[in-house]
């Protein structure tokens, strides 16, 4: 029961789900049913995709039934591919199936469908049959089948119609039967479908089996889409269809009286037909009676004569030969022969009678008469003269030569040579000798004929006369080329104006007396001319002198142009210019443009608002003056320029001056007059009155006193000012007011000018001694004007101020040999009080140090007594002798006391007193003597050693050299380095390899002492020059075919070296083997491997190479040259024919002397060996009369007719040797075939041209298709063969209608122009051989040559030289700026191809020449100087001169748009030459007073040697410009005692001191210095040009601080404008600005947005030396502050915050020496314990952490100062190694100030710190030359900071802790005391820490330790990281930040780096 229910519940289950389960189905569109596919469709290729879907969304499947071997389904995808190939049948292209979609329960849908297979086109149509072969008859007949039936078929039912096509082109390579085929045959289309072809092979050429007998046709079939190639053969079957041919059948000579039945000749025929062919029988069908023809075995037959041969006889007396008929007939079988064309042949040969010589040549007639042009031309045949001379023997017996007697220089006979009957032509040869002008006008020519060959030679004789009769060949001249003359306007009619004539040397009417003349040109008709006299008059006009008539005012010349044509006006034509210029009558009145002219003036101005200028016109073109009628008042205000009419006050205009006051105008006439008329307009000015009058003040200058305790309030002056304008008017009225100098403390009523102390003032005698206020006095008037006035009060002093020393410490040096009593100083104190009395004393402390620093005792040494102080004057005296030894610093208490006050006032200060030692040591040479070793050719400039001299008192100061005898050496004046100066060669004479100088060193001291030692020098030879050989490249001929060992040439090369480094060898390539080369001489020889064949390789070509140094491969040197060898021909080839055989078919009639064949002949030689010469070969088997009848050129290789071949018609064999070498070599040979055939008709005859050579002439540049001759030949012949072609015969081309320059009409004979003909073309001259042809069988011709002359006409324009499609620029000789007016300059010459006729040559300059500084012959082209040049004003000049046919040429004018392709435009380049006549110019001034011409400089007192200062600058206008200019200081350079304190770099101009200037502080110098160019200067020429140069000594005395609220770097931008605001203040003439830096904050830090600016000022002192003084630091504190006080001149623009006095100028280090001393002892003590301390905590840490590493960074500030202040830095080197240092050029660029003189130049390498670059910044580049480092080890690298020149130092940064230890390295600048800075403090940190210091030092020559290596890591631009060991030495440098080198930035305030350091084991 269980499983009953189970089953139940099963099949009710699957029942239900059955019911649910709805069945998948096809998509509508996707069933394939009635898909269509191709049959070509390739296997696998997918064709469809089934789709459908399943309601329930279940996987369906798909199926096609029935499964069958052509489709097949993917049933996951439904995608249906091809798995077999498709066959389309037309049958059966339908196919059926069922497809299923199903699901994965089996539900499914079934559909039945049908599919469509689509026929494709992929089966080849094809021929019915596989092949076809066919044997046709050559006899059948065109247009015949001889395929009948052709079919094809295509499978396909689709593709185009089947076609058939004869394509030779689908064969690949077809032979000559295929290539034939279808030429021959053709395919006839009778039907044709895409599935069916038949047609038809036709015959479209006749056949011939003889010729060719098998054809192959290509038949290509085509669908449009597939191609197949059937070949058809075709045999052919010969037919006896060929009559016989005659193979030898040649014409004989036969001897007169030959007996009868004697052999003549053989003929030998044979049948045409190839296939069995048949026997011939001859026979003879004309003179069978004279003679018998009888076949032989051989089947040729043999003619005999029946009779004796007799040239007399009927027979032969006619012609001189028979011609025998000779017919050959098939033997068709025994007793039958052919008698039809295809069976017999026919053919005649000539049987000539050679006869004897026993006739004369005879002339027709014996004097013949014949008249000839004067312009026959050359190669013309004398017209109508045809000498026919007949010599009736025949053979050579009639051969005879043509000899002209008479006249032969200008005439000749031709042809040279005759035979028979010949016309004889005589032909000219020298026109140029026929002239009727000349003569003679009759030649009397005498000719003979005279027999050329055999013993006896017979001569006839004729005379001829020639009558030259004259042609128009001269064209009229005139006698001037040009007429100018002149005619008044209103001349009457008739008037005679010129007479012009010609000549023309022709005769009658053709000359001068036929010559009639016209005149052309614009405005001929007013003149005339008479025809025959040549008169030129007026000619009638209604209104002379104006209207259409002559006018001047219409037209002031006429160009005209005079024809003159001969023969009666109409022959030959020649002009002239006539210019007939018009002169002016006055009979126009001057005309105003307007008749009143208005305008206005400003007052007080001279010209008009609007320039006033009155215009008049004159048509009769007169020149108009103007003025203004004396009679009128205006005049004494107003004048008008005469000229241009412009009206102008004679002064400035005043409004009362107007002659209407009320109104304010002016009104006049003005007057316009040509001189005969005058013409007046009205003139009225209106003056606009203007604020033109200044207050002006009762007194320029007030002056008042007030005591110093005035109160405010008070009044002190009243000022008054008047104003000349009108006070009704604001002009007039006056208002007051206090501009400057009122400093708060005054006040001014604006209106009365009442002046009173401010309520708030107080005076202060001390700070303020004066009050100079500028009062104003404005009017109203807009723009107002002013007057000024100075109101000076003076304070009334009260004694209450303490006196002062300024500076508190003074300085003063002392000569230790100065004499007692001596003043070396003097003392001056300022009291701030007036009216003081002081006195000067020396009081405790004084103290003294000796040269080694120790303090000196002075009870020991009483140095106290050396000096006394003189109580008033302040003057320092020496006491007693001093002694440097025993004291060298004093340091004396200096009091001063003012005696006036009550009580008494004092002060103090210190005086320092240094006693310099005097030089009694001269400089040693501690190395000498010298000895060096140097090579030959080094560098200039190249180092050699560095001298160094040695003083024990002073420094050197410079090294020179002053025996250098060749010159080879330079040595720097302040290093003693030595360097190359000159190039030194070893190999030149005098061959130097050694040589001594001297070298002078001198020190610094005073008096200055030398001291010179000598060094010797050898010099090394080096291998410094290639061989060079003799020439640039060799070339030589070698005959080919040389044998092996043939010495060819010698080469040769030259080394300059000496020595080993001069032998040269030489060498070939090692790969050529051909030739070999002897290295020592340079004989080239040949090997037994070269082949030289020239015609091979004409020219071969090699490198040889020479090389030096034979014992020194390493240092060898080559060079290597090409040569030639050119191989000579010999005769080693033969000629060689173009053909072995050679056919022609020519006529009986044929010319004698015609070519009929032209043999061509090559050779591979050239020369001599390949110049042929032509021979017939005399073989017996040749035909005797073949010699008689041709002949062939030797040079030629043309075979030409020899004699007249009528009567020898036949066939003719012979050979032709060609032999090169003219003759004489090898020898090659040829077979002529000739066939000469006889003649049915006659040739034409040519009546035009008459006669051969005939000569015409047309003109050149006309017209194509121009008519150039009517040629016209005429032939008696009737029917075709009377009808004429015309022809030129050309060689090598035959008969053409047309040639490159003419064509003919065939049928006209008419030749026209193919081309423009051109006479200066490559041909001036034609010679064309015309030939007339008949249209016979064959056609005869006759030929006759034409001569055609080009006549020339101007076209042809004037051309200069070319060069690269531009006229080639012309380039005279430099002219001397010197050169006289007049001197030739150059010509240019122009070319012009005309003839000489129309070839005459202007030239004009058409730019270029403005200014008439040359002027240009124009029929020469010379060119000369018009005027003076100057070199300065133009160093060359660039023209343009035009060439032109033309003597007044009017395109001038527009050439000057020249384009530079023109070649009648030539560019001529003239250079000035140079001469030194202008004075150098000084230049670059800095003067700050606009437009003197000053230049201005400062330089401290502290300032080192050799400092820069200031830069003259001068430029030459000379050509050497300012390279040439040389410097010089001419006075002012001398000051107590001192001379040459400063120098001048004599080319730079750049101003340093040579002394120092510590004495010399507030001192001013004028220096005049002088420039002059190098030429003048060393030939002692004009006086030098001078400019002065003002130098400003300043000291920190003449300093003032300016605080400015800008960054120091910002201000740096500025100091040119700060430079030029402080020069504008007031009694300040000239500023230097000292240096710039960041401001230093009263706690000692610097400030980096705060600058603080140094200046000192000069002012003018008319009462000082120079006239200028410079300001004490207090008076210009003073004047600055006041100033700013008063808001002058823009100082408040400079963002100034205070103005003070300068720090104290000094540091206690440097006025304090003992002081200094004790520092430096407590700093060692202290740098002993710290280093002490550092050594104690390395070994502790050593012992306990030995691997540890601590890294430690510590950062350096640098605070730099501005780039003019650089820093100075100690030099450890020995003092005596110290070079001295040179003035440096410094590059100033805008806006830095020019004040080089307070940039340190030391040539140490200055310490920098800069930021980079920016656009505001200016780069000052200084180059700085580096000293050498001592070869005792390298020169540590200092680390400073810069300092300000007070010598203090910056405050340090903070030191910097860590929680490590941490290495920290100091490092400071120092001043240039010998003292060290103060150290700073230690690090503290934790754990003990070592400290490296490193300390610079100054020029006291304290050592320090040399650096050990570094080695660097390189990590983030400023951070460096250094490794050290941990036992590094105390005080080691360790680091060298990059920043620390040279930059060429500017600088930033503040830079750091920072520094990792880390200590190693």
């Amino acid at each position: 029961m269980d499983h009953i229910l189970v089953v139940f519940t099963v099949l009710l289950c699957g029942h239900y789900v059955a019911a649910q389960n709805k069945a998948p189905y096809f998509f509508e569109n996707a069933t394939m049913n009635g898909f269509h596919v191709s049959e070509d469709t390739p296997v696998g290729t997918v064709i469809y995709q089934l789709q459908g879907i399943d309601p329930n969304g279940d996987q369906i499947f798909f199926f096609i039934k029935p499964e069958n071997e052509e489709l097949v389904v993917n049933k996951n995808t439904g995608v249906v591919s091809l798995k077999a190939p498709l066959v389309y049948n037309p049958l059966d292209y339908e196919r059926k199936f069922t497809i299923i979609i199903t699901d994965q329960f089996g539900v499914n849908t079934q559909l039945g469908i049908s599919i469509f297979i689509d026929d494709a086109n992929n089966q080849e149509p094809k021929f019915t049959r596989d092949t076809y072969q066919i044997t046709v008859p050559e006899s059948t007949q065109v247009n015949s089948p001889i395929i009948s039936g052709l079919s094809a078929t295509d499978a396909d039912y689709k593709g185009a119609p089947i076609s058939v096509t004869c394509n030779i082109s689908a064969v690949e390579n077809p032979d000559q039967s295929q290539r034939l085929s279808c030429e021959t045959f053709r395919v006839e289309v009778l039907s044709s479908s895409n599935r069916e072809w038949s047609g038809n092979l036709i015959l479209q050429k006749p056949l011939d089996f003889e010729t060719r007998f098998f054809y192959q046709v290509p038949l290509v079939l085509s669908d449009g889409l597939h191609f197949n190639l059937q070949s058809i053969e075709i045999n052919l079957e010969d037919v006896n269809d060929a009559p016989p041919l005659f193979e030898r059948a040649l014409s004989t000579i036969i001897d007169e009286n030959m007996p009868a039945f004697s052999y003549i000749t053989n003929v030998l025929a044979r049948d045409g037909d190839v296939n069995k062919p048949r026997d011939i029988a001859y026979e003879l069908t004309c003179h069978n009676d004279s003679f018998s023809i009888q076949s032989s075995p051989y089947g040729q037959a043999n003619i005999t004569n029946l009779m004796t041969i007799d040239k007399e006889s009927d027979l032969f007396q006619e012609r001189g030969f028979i011609m025998l008929c000779i017919k050959a007939r098939e033997i068709i079988s025994p007793g039958l022969y052919g008698n039809d064309a295809l069976t017999t042949a026919d053919t005649t040969i000539r049987i000539t009678v050679r006869d004897m010589n026993d006739n004369a040549p005879t002339f027709h007639q014996d004097h013949f008469n014949v008249s000839i042009y004067e312009s026959i031309p050359n190669l013309a045949s004398l017209p109508d003269l045809f000498m026919t001379v007949t010599d009736k023997d025949s053979s050579t017996a009639n051969s005879y030569d043509f000899v002209l007697m008479d006249h032969t220089d200008v005439y000749e006979m031709h042809p040279k040579s005759g035979q028979g009957q010949t016309i004889g032509v005589i032909r000219v040869i020298d026109t140029s000798k026929i002239d009727y002008e000349i003569g003679p006008r009759t030649f009397i020519l005498r000719v003979e004929a005279r027999e050329n060959f055999g013993g006896i030679r017979l001569t006839g004789t004729a005379t001829v006369t020639v009558y030259v009769l004259d042609v128009n060949d001269n064209v009229p001249q005139f006698r001037q080329s040009s007429y100018e003359e002149s005619v008044k306007e209103n001349e009457s009619e008739g008037h005679l104006i010129v007479t012009v004539s010609v000549v023309d040397p022709d005769s009658g009417n053709m000359g001068s007396q036929g010559v009639r003349f016209s005149l052309v040109g614009n405005g001929a008709h007013l003149f005339k001319i008479d025809p025959q006299s040549g008169e030129v008059r007026v000619a009638y006009c209604d209104t002379p002198g104006m209207g259409n008539c002559i006018d001047y005012e219409r037209k002031k010349k006429y160009d005209l142009n005079v024809i003159a044509t001969d023969e009666l006006g109409n022959g030959l034509t020649s002009n002239a210019d006539l210019i007939i210029n018009v002169l002016n009558i006055n009979d126009n009145r001057p005309v105003f443009e307007r008749g009143e002219y208005i305008n206005s003036i400003m007052e007080g101005k001279i010209i008009t608002l609007d320039p006033l200028i009155v215009t008049a016109t004159d048509r009769d073109g007169d020149s108009i003056t103007y003025s203004i009628p004396r009679n009128q008042q205006a005049g004494t205000f107003w004048q008008i320029n005469s000229v241009t009419g412009n009206v102008t006050a004679i002064s400035p205009i005043r409004f009362e001056d107007a002659t209407t006051k009320d109104e304010g105008f002016f009104q006049f006439q003005v007057q316009a007059t040509d001189g005969t008329f005058v013409e007046e307009a009205k003139v009225t000015i209106y003056v606009i009155d203007v604020n033109d009058n200044a207050p002006i003040f009762q007194q320029a200058f007030y002056r008042e006193e007030i005591p110093e305790n005035t109160g405010g309030g008070v009044h002190i002056v009243t000022v008054t000012a008047t104003d000349k304008d009108s006070n009704a008017t604001e002009f007039g009225r006056i208002e007051y007011r206090i501009r400057s100098g009122a400093e708060g403390k005054f006040e001014i009523d604006y209106k009365t000018g009442e002046i009173k102390t401010t309520p708030a003032a107080k005076f202060d005698f001390d700070i303020t001694r004066e009050y100079n206020m500028i009062v104003v006095a404005l009017d109203g008037g807009n723009p107002q004007k002013s007057g000024t006035a100075t109101v000076q009060v003076e304070i009334i002093d009260e004694n209450n101020k303490n006196p002062y020393f300024r500076p508190t410490t003074q300085r003063v040096d002392v000569k230790e040999d100065v004499a007692i009593g001596t003043s070396v100083a003097t003392i001056v104190a300022q009291d701030p009080d007036a009216n003081v009395q002081l006195e000067y004393s020396f009081i405790e402390p004084q103290n003294a140090i000796n040269p080694e620093g120790r303090p000196v005792d002075p009870a020991r040494i009483p140095f106290k007594n050396w000096f006394t102080l003189e109580p008033s004057s302040g003057f320092v005296k020496t006491r007693q002798k001093l002694d440097r030894d025993q004291a060298s610093v004093l340091t004396l208490t200096m009091r001063v006391v003012d005696i006036s006050a009550s009580p008494r006032q004092t002060g103090t200060g210190t005086l320092i007193i240094t006693v310099l030692e005097v030089n009694d040591q001269s400089p040693q040479w501690p190395d000498a003597p010298y000895s060096i070793t140097i090579n030959e050719e080094q560098a200039i400039g190249t180092f050699i050693m560095t001298l160094i001299a040695r003083d024990s008192d002073d420094s050197i100061a410079s090294y020179q050299l002053v025996n250098n005898r060749y010159n080879f050496f330079a040595i720097s004046p302040s290093t003693g380095v030595l360097t190359i100066k000159n190039r030194i060669d070893y190999d030149i004479p005098p061959y130097i390899s050694s040589t001594t100088f001297t070298v002078l060193a001198t020190d610094s001291g005073f008096p200055q002492r030398s001291n010179q030692t000598t060094v010797f020098v050898t010099i090394t030879n080096i291998n410094d020059n290639s061989p060079i050989f003799d020439a640039n490249t060799y070339n030589t001929r070698v005959d080919e075919n040389s044998p092996a060992g043939t010495s060819l040439m010698t080469v040769h090369a030259r080394d300059k070296d000496r020595e080993d480094y001069g032998e040269v060898r030489y060498k070939l390539d090692a790969s050529e083997n051909r030739f070999t080369i002897d290295k020592q001489s340079g004989v080239i020889t040949t090997t037994d491997k070269a082949k030289l064949d020239r015609e091979t390789q004409p020219v071969i070509a090699i490198q040889v190479v020479a090389y030096d140094s034979p014992n020194h491969p390493t240092v060898r040197r080559n060079i290597s040259v090409p040569v030639y060898f050119i191989l000579d021909d010999i005769n080693d080839n033969k000629p060689v024919f173009s053909s072995a055989v050679y056919r022609v078919t020519i006529i009986e009639t044929i010319d004698i002397g015609a070519p009929i064949i032209q043999m061509f002949v090559t050779d591979e030689d050239i020369g001599i060996n390949e110049q042929i010469a032509y021979a017939i070969i005399n073989e017996s088997s040749v035909p005797d009369n073949a010699y008689e009848l041709f002949s062939v050129g030797k040079q030629s290789g043309r075979i030409i007719v020899k004699s007249n071949l009528r009567g020898h018609a036949g066939a003719y064999t012979f050979k032709v040797n060609a032999t090169d070498r003219n003759g004489r070599g090898w020898s090659s040979t040829a077979t002529i075939y000739v066939n000469v055939t006889s003649a049915v008709n006659s040739p034409p005859k040519w009546t035009r041209p008459p006669y051969t050579n005939f000569t015409i002439s047309v003109l050149e540049s006309q017209y194509l298709g121009m008519l150039v001759y009517d040629a016209h030949a005429e032939d008696n012949d009737t029917g075709t063969t009377g009808l004429v072609d015309y022809s030129f015969l050309v060689p090598g081309q035959g008969y053409v209608a047309k040639t490159p320059a003419f064509r003919i009409n065939p049928v006209t004979g008419v030749i026209r122009a193919e081309i423009v003909y051109d006479r200066e073309g490559p041909e001036p001259r034609y010679v064309l051989e015309l030939a007339a042809r008949d249209r016979g069988s064959p056609r005869l011709v006759q030929t006759r040559f034409l001569y055609i002359n080009i006549l020339d006409v101007n076209d042809n324009k004037p051309v200069f030289e070319m060069e690269n499609g531009k006229t080639k620029p012309i380039e005279f000789e430099k002219v001397k700026e010197t050169a006289p007016v007049n001197t030739y300059v150059g010509r240019v010459n122009a070319s012009d191809a005309d003839s000489e006729k129309y070839s005459k040559i202007y030239y004009y300059i058409i730019s270029g020449n403005d200014d008439n500084t040359f002027y240009l012959e124009s029929t020469t082209g010379k060119m000369y100087l018009a005027k003076s040049l100057d070199h300065e004003k133009q160093s060359q000049y660039l023209l343009y001169v035009f060439a032109t046919n033309n003597i007044s040429d009017y395109s001038v004018k527009w050439k000057r748009r020249r384009r530079s392709t023109d070649p009648s435009i030539a560019t001529v380049l003239i250079p000035v030459e140079d001469e030194n006549d202008a004075p150098p110019v000084f230049v670059g001034f800095n003067s700050p007073v606009a437009g003197v011409g000053e230049y201005y400089g400062c330089i401290s007192n502290t300032a080192s040697y050799g400092r820069s200062i200031v830069t003259v600058s001068a430029t030459d206008a000379d050509s050497q410009g300012p390279s040439g200019v040389r410097f010089s200081i001419a006075s002012g350079n001398s000051r107590n005692g001192n001379d040459n304190i400063f120098h001048v770099h004599d080319e730079t101009g750049l101003i340093s001191n040579r002394l120092l200037l510590n004495t010399f502080a507030f001192q001013t110098f004028v220096l005049t210095v002088q420039a002059s160019d190098s030429v003048l200067a060393t030939s002692g020429g004009r006086t030098p040009v001078t400019a002065k140069v003002k130098i400003f000594v300043t000291s920190t005395d003449t300093e003032v601080k300016l605080v400015i609220n800008q960054k120091a770097t910002e201000v740096q931008n500025y100091v040119a404008q700060i430079q030029r605001i402080l020069q504008k203040q007031k009694n300040i003439h000239y500023v230097c600005i000292t240096k710039i830096r960041d401001h230093l904050r009263t706690d000692g830090t610097l400030s980096d947005s705060v600058a603080d600016v140094f200046v000192s000022a000069a002012f003018v002192n008319p009462g000082s030396q120079t006239g200028y003084s410079m300001y004490s630091t207090e008076t210009l504190a003073n004047e600055l502050n006041q100033n700013y006080t008063n808001k002058q001149a823009d100082l408040d623009s400079l963002h100034i915050t205070s103005i003070n006095p300068s720090e104290e100028s000094s540091s206690f280090l440097t006025r304090e020496p003992v002081l200094a001393v004790l520092i430096i002892i407590i700093l060692l003590v202290v740098m002993a314990l710290i280093l002490f301390c550092i050594a104690c905590y390395c070994i502790a840490g050593s012992r306990t952490k030995k691997t540890d590493k601590a890294t430690a960074a510590q950062r350096t500030y640098i605070y730099q100062e501005p780039v003019v202040e650089h820093v100075k830095v100690a030099d450890v080197r020995p003092q005596e190694q110290l070079p001295v240092a040179q003035p440096v050029p410094v590059v100033q660029p805008a806006p830095v100030y020019d004040n080089s003189g307070f940039e340190p130049e030391d040539e140490y390498a200055v310490v920098q710190k800069r930021k980079p670059p920016t656009e505001q910044e200016p780069v000052i580049v200084a180059p700085v030359d580096a000293p050498s480092q001592p070869d005792d080890g390298p020169v540590p690298v200092i680390e400073t900071y810069p300092v300000d020149d007070d010598n203090t130092f910056p405050p340090l940064p903070p030191p910097i802790t860590d929680e490590g230890p941490l290495p920290v390295i100091e490092t400071y600048p120092v001043d240039d005391d010998s003292a060290s800075p103060p150290l700073p403090p230690p690090v503290t940190d934790e754990g003990p820490v070592p400290v490296i210091e490193t300390y610079p030092v100054d020029d006291d020559g304290m050592e320090q330790p040399p650096p050990p290596p570094a080695e660097f890591r390189s990590h983030e631009p400023n951070d460096i990281e250094v490794e050290i060991k941990e036992d590094t030495p105390m005080s080691t440098p360790v680091s060298t930040p990059k920043s620390s080198l040279r930059h060429s930035s500017p600088p930033t305030p503040r830079m750091h780096h920072q520094i990792d350091t880390e200590i190693r084991d």
